[in-house]
């Protein structure tokens, strides 16, 4: 009972500073025979929705209680993005501008639990090499089934994309995680998105 009023408290707290009222539409939770990651919609008419690639090919997925209707495209690489469609359509996400070291970030996405969970941070860095990836930083933590999560800024735009975790030396005070180049998501969106 305490770890359900912690959790409410906090997503009080963060509805009262963040603009996250409606956005649990617009973010699924998916299902996959081998675990889970989360998804979110970039096109409310024909049902489009964004991952990560990493997560794998969908098949046998469950995204929201449907199936994956088909996949539209999917690159490789990690930081890689697959596009799909379902049958039913949620509110999209629009793409924001690109974000600059020092904005604040939320990222929403879902964890073993199937609760939608929202961590606060900030942009940390452009274009810091991960395994032979650029890639953008960020000091909000993220936890396994969180992958292909939205980053999102204080206006509800999409920013970026939750591809996994990162340890980086220096150490930053805070657990750091990564999200996928905006170019590419940028690419994806004026491509699919409405």
């Amino acid at each position: 009972m305490r770890r359900l009023l912690f959790v409410c408290a906090v997503l009080t707290s963060l509805a009262m500073s963040w603009p996250i009222d409606r956005l649990e539409r617009s973010i699924a939770r998916v299902l996959l025979p081998s675990g889970m990651c989360t998804a979110f919609s970039i096109h409310t008419k024909a049902a489009r929705f964004v991952t990560a690639s990493h997560c794998g090919t969908l098949e046998g997925a469950s995204i929201n209680g449907q199936s994956v209707v088909q996949v539209l495209e999917a690159t490789s690489g990690e930081a890689g993005l697959t596009v799909f469609q379902l049958a039913q359509g949620s509110p999209a996400l629009r793409l924001g501008a690109k974000p600059k070291r020092g904005d604040e970030v939320l990222v929403a996405g879902y964890s073993a639990a199937p609760v939608l969970l929202f961590f606060e941070g900030l942009h940390v860095a452009d274009s810091v090499p991960v395994d032979g990836v650029p890639v953008q930083l960020m000091s909000a933590p993220g936890f396994q089934g969180m992958s292909g999560a939205p980053v999102i800024n204080r206006r509800r735009q999409v920013v970026g994309v939750m591809m996994g975790g990162a340890q980086i030396t220096p150490p930053v005070p805070t657990t750091v995680s990564f999200n996928a180049i905006y170019q590419e998501l940028a690419r994806v969106l004026a491509k699919y998105g409405e």
